[in-house]
């Protein structure tokens, strides 16, 4: 297996890039359907198969979403995450509205910076976190098809909806997501069939 970080630049592909996601949306449903959400989802935590399917580790500060429950593992700080693949609730610490909208968000950066080369609000290596909440908070998000002009109407929009700032606003149910997705015109009709099983682990001892 080797990480995504390896692979991103294929990404930036449409169709490339919907065939994993679609695979990585029906593995975090096992995960988001356990109640527990990963907090620090990035192409460093998602290794690919040979057979491309993903393979998410590293749930050091994965969260369960279960009354009464807290946190897998104790987070080395009050809010653990990647600054640039952060949403905006981790950023400002708003630990009640972490849940699985807080993971659609980083799948959503991810897809962007895999299409676009650049983070959608912004890199807190170059502006700050400071800077990148002021984008969040001032509706200042990149445009996709000004990056990458061959992305189809379809996926643009199912970007720009995980991307949303408030969490209300991005998919409210889980198996929604996965509808709408599968609705995008550049997702490989064969990526259906094998997604309907997929062969899917979580690493760091934990299985699903």
């Amino acid at each position: 297996m080797i990480s995504l970080n390896l692979m991103i630049k294929r990404m930036r592909q449409e169709k490339q890039l919907a065939d994993f996601l679609l695979h990585l949306f029906e593995g975090l449903k096992l995960l988001w359907g356990k109640k527990i959400v990963h907090r620090d989802l990035k192409p460093e935590n998602i290794l690919i198969r040979p057979n491309m399917l993903p393979v998410i580790i590293d749930l050091g500060i994965a969260k369960s979403m279960s009354e009464g429950a807290t946190i897998i593992t104790n987070p080395a700080f009050p809010s653990p995450c990647t600054p640039r693949y952060a949403a905006p609730e981790q950023l400002t610490n708003n630990k009640a509205e972490v849940t699985y909208k807080t993971d659609q968000f980083s799948v959503g950066v991810i897809a962007f910076s895999a299409l676009t080369g650049i983070f959608p609000y912004g890199s807190d290596a170059e502006i700050g976190i400071e800077g990148v909440i002021h984008n969040f908070y001032s509706g200042q998000m990149a445009k996709i098809k000004d990056h990458n002009v061959s992305v189809s109407d379809g996926m643009t929009k199912f970007i720009e909806k995980l991307l949303k700032v408030y969490p209300y606003q991005r998919f409210r149910a889980i198996d929604e997501i996965v509808t709408t997705f599968k609705a995008v015109d550049s997702l490989n009709p064969c990526s259906l069939h094998h997604a309907a099983n997929p062969s899917f682990v979580l690493l760091d001892n934990v299985k699903l």
